[in-house]
């Protein structure tokens, strides 16, 4: 299941690269998380701040925020919501952040 989230959001940066400049991580930045990363955390976000209703709406609802910004990969992300959803709730259900859970997923 890992391994298909990274696939999806692999192709969803591929998809939306910037152009090509030179990355270069300095040790002293806080800088926000970007790419790959901010995209799974705001989407655990979304998952973690509708713990109040039913896993369906969880689903619809992410797939409606996220997966609908990348049409060409619209299907492929439905799929891994459906499959994802349980593991990150049961993640959230352990007390663990947006953040800690995409580092679980490899994402971040």
């Amino acid at each position: 299941m890992k391994a298909a989230f990274i696939v999806l959001f692999a192709l969803v940066a591929v998809a939306c690269a910037a152009p090509n400049k030179p990355h270069f991580k300095d040790a002293r930045s806080t800088k926000a998380p970007t790419g790959i990363c901010a995209m799974c955390i705001q989407a655990i976000t979304m998952v973690e701040n509708m713990a109040d209703q039913d896993e369906d709406a969880i689903v619809k609802a992410v797939e409606d925020e996220v997966c609908t910004l990348f049409p060409s990969f619209e299907s492929m992300c439905d799929m891994f919501i459906q499959m994802a959803i349980k593991e990150a709730i049961q993640y959230l259900e352990k007390g663990m952040t947006p953040k800690q859970i995409c580092g679980e997923f490899d994402l971040c």
